[in-house]
């Protein structure tokens, strides 16, 4: 009898089971149809198609110094960017040297709360902008930490400067930035839509999920559906300020994610890259982030195939919806969020996907599947 409990025993905690429980599972998989999960890609049609522009910032720490130089490597980069302070005069050399090989020059204008210029000095800088026959976008006083607290004071003052640089320089292009990390306080912040003609995103982070940059895009838009969005300034560094590490593989993916991603947002016109060092104007003792492209042969390459790959992409109005799909037998199921989105229900009740009711017959709604391609469906609405 003992011999008898012990070998129950073993056999109990060896996982032995009856032979039909050890072959269910494979009969249930064989059961199962072959189906496939795709992304949706959905027109806007608030949206033409247009191609979104690539530009980049240069600094003193650049490893290309010239626009002149860096046109050599990258032809599809049509804006150039600078960055002048409030008492600063107009970069005119700048501006011939955009002008000159057929170039965006793209300028900010930094100030402070402590410092704002006084109205005829932007009056004057104004006049000199409007001296050029180009058109330019202009960047102005991008919300920095110095206003915080003092909402109300740097709209108005915005909003005044916004008036006299489109009386004087009527070319200009106004650019209102925010910072990922501020746009929780927007509200408070925003001025007249009448004066911006790009709402601008300034996005600095190390290697790694950019998620923050995607979500304050979508939240911008939410907000301001009718202002078209750029990313006036970009940062990845290579550089981990924590773990005091260089991590320039990780930093090329992510410049490649960046602008892959980018491609699929119908309301995001382009995107400046900042070519920066801060160690550069720090101690030595202390660390910063080294957000340049140009230092590396593996971030330039990466910047240079992905960023030109983005500005040579005809952009036509599809954006990726946070729901997928599911294909069978050349059928598609969109998922029931759609409905979400005001997409009614043409035929009552709708087809369900027989192994998951979640995914509605794509043909009982008010959509139009346009196309399929690698594992995504692109829809339109009736």
């Amino acid at each position: 009898m003992k011999k008898l409990l012990i070998f129950l025993a073993v056999a109990l905690f060896s996982g032995c089971v009856p032979k039909t429980h050890e072959t269910l599972p494979a009969e249930v998989t064989m059961n199962m149809p072959e189906y496939k999960y795709c992304s949706v890609y959905m027109k806007d049609s608030n949206f033409e198609a247009f191609t979104p522009f690539s530009g980049i910032a240069l600094s003193s720490s650049s490893k290309i110094q010239t626009m002149h130089d860096f046109k050599s490597t990258s032809n599809e980069t049509s804006v150039y960017a600078c960055e002048i302070s409030s008492d600063e005069n107009v970069p005119q050399t700048f501006i011939l040297q955009c002008m000159a090989i057929q170039k965006t020059p793209f300028i900010t204008i930094n100030t402070n709360f402590e410092e704002l210029p006084d109205l005829i000095k932007l009056a004057e800088t104004a006049k000199s902008l409007g001296e050029f026959n180009c058109p330019i976008m202009l960047n102005l006083f991008p919300l920095n930490e110095s206003f915080h607290g003092n909402a109300e004071k740097y709209k108005v003052f915005w909003e005044y400067a916004a008036k006299i640089f489109s009386i004087y320089a009527p070319k200009t292009q106004i650019v209102f930035t925010i910072s990922t990390d501020d746009i929780p306080f927007v509200d408070e912040y925003f001025p007249s839509d009448e004066l911006i003609s790009y709402i601008g995103i300034s996005h600095f982070q190390q290697s790694g999920k950019t998620f923050a940059l995607f979500s304050s895009l979508e939240t911008m838009h939410n907000k301001y559906p009718n202002i078209p969005i750029i990313i006036s300034q970009l940062g990845i560094s290579h550089y981990d300020t924590e773990k005091h590490s260089y991590y320039t593989e990780e930093t090329a993916k992510t410049i490649e994610n960046v602008y892959n991603s980018a491609m699929s947002i119908p309301y995001l016109k382009g995107i400046i890259y900042s070519d920066k060092d801060l160690t550069a104007s720090s101690p030595q003792i202390v660390l910063c982030n080294d957000y340049r492209v140009t230092s590396e042969k593996e971030l330039f390459d990466s910047y240079i195939m992905f960023s030109e790959k983005y500005a040579s992409n005809i952009n036509d109005g599809y954006y990726k919806l946070n729901i997928d799909s599911i294909v069978f037998d050349k059928k598609a199921y969109v998922h029931e969020d759609i409905l979400k989105l005001n997409v009614s229900i043409k035929k009552e009740p709708p087809i369900r996907f027989e192994h998951n009711n979640q995914y509605i017959l794509a043909e009982d709604l008010n959509l139009n599947i346009v196309s399929s391609k690698e594992n995504s469906i692109y829809i339109e609405l009736n």
